[in-house]
């Protein structure tokens, strides 16, 4: 029986790891935190000193995430007074907000948080009437950086008070 000796080299990380090939041995994962590009070789050796590498670079994408919060106060006190996707990692989104009737009180189609065209202020489509208080409904799609798709949908409780 002959050793082979697999080597993994990770750009941009300390871990260079040292794995002898045994079908019998539990998969390892590598976690990087940072987005960007990468690049991962693989180099073979065996006990005769052949060798050969194989090398890919890859592109690391934020983990998508959405934080929706379920209540908002927009009574003018400067606190809490708009709703908001707080997002990561997403290139496009687009939220509708409905009363309990099912009329459309207002349409997101920006992730920028700091846009005010990415918030809802609680007045129907920002600019109109001010909507009550009571709970309203929201459906969003989103699209992640890396290309996946997802959606999402839940309830606001907006409190004037």
């Amino acid at each position: 029986m002959y050793r082979v000796a697999n080597n993994w080299f990770y750009q941009g990380t300390s871990n260079s790891l040292l794995v002898n090939y045994d079908s019998t041995q539990a998969p390892f994962d590598i976690v990087y935190y940072t987005p960007g590009d990468t690049t991962i070789c693989l180099v073979v050796s065996n006990d005769f000193e052949c060798s050969d590498s194989v090398c890919i670079d890859i592109a690391l994408f934020p983990e998508p995430n959405t934080e929706v919060p379920n209540v908002f106060t927009p009574n003018g006190d400067n606190m809490n007074d708009t709703w908001f996707l707080n997002t990561a990692g997403l290139e496009s989104v687009s939220c509708t907000i409905l009363n309990r009737w099912g009329n459309v009180v207002m349409e997101i189609t920006n992730v920028d948080v700091t846009a005010i065209d990415g918030h809802w202020n609680g007045q129907v489509m920002n600019d109109g009437a001010k909507c009550n208080d009571g709970v309203y409904s929201y459906v969003y799609q989103a699209t992640a950086i890396n290309g996946q798709t997802f959606e999402g949908n839940g309830f606001i409780q907006l409190m004037m008070k």
